[in-house]
């Protein structure tokens, strides 16, 4: 049975690499000018900005095997942190990424279940939080991207009533949906 809870300070180095998988060419992207370990930097991140307030994990026997990670639209943006991290060339190629969001929905950044755990439901009870989430907080749906390419993704998402509104350039090598389910 997989327990659900809200992320703590010690969970960050497992979820930081759980993202990292599941946006892998978004990273590698991000960090191509960069010689650096990039579930590192994104541990770093974690830890100095504590993002866990935005993270739900699912644990088994005391191991985290899924997490999403969810967050006002309007947090989705370059900002000034972005500017000084990273070289104009790379945030140009990220402009269409920022772009795409919805105004007033909860972002869904990012959603892992680990390999072993797959085809069990546990995705779906995540996307189930995160619409609580919401409605919670007063936002009129959920947004998110998947890479084109990304099949289950792509139809998981749909099964769940999300649509395609548009799709874009997530980086200047990899094309995206902005799927939208409102409330």
């Amino acid at each position: 049975m997989i327990k659900y809870l809200q992320a703590k300070k010690e969970h960050t180095r497992k979820i930081s690499q759980m993202i990292v998988e599941t946006s892998f060419e978004y990273y590698e992207y991000l960090f191509s000018e960069m010689d650096l370990d990039i579930c590192d930097f994104v541990y770093q991140e974690f830890l100095e900005n504590s993002f866990t307030d935005d993270i739900d994990v699912g644990m088994h026997r005391d191991k985290i095997v899924s997490m999403v990670f969810s967050y006002d639209s309007k947090y989705h943006i370059i900002d000034q942190h972005m500017r000084d991290s990273f070289s104009g060339k790379i945030l140009d190629g990220l402009k269409e990424s920022y772009e795409n969001v919805i105004n007033d929905t909860l972002f869904l950044d990012s959603i892992f279940v680990s390999e072993d755990y797959r085809k069990k439901g546990i995705a779906k009870e995540l996307l189930l939080m995160t619409f609580d989430k919401a409605k919670k907080n007063g936002f009129k749906g959920v947004s998110l991207f998947t890479l084109t390419k990304n099949e289950n993704a792509v139809n998981l998402y749909k099964s769940f009533g999300f649509k395609i509104e548009n799709t874009f350039r997530l980086i200047p090598s990899e094309k995206a949906y902005l799927f939208y389910k409102p409330i």
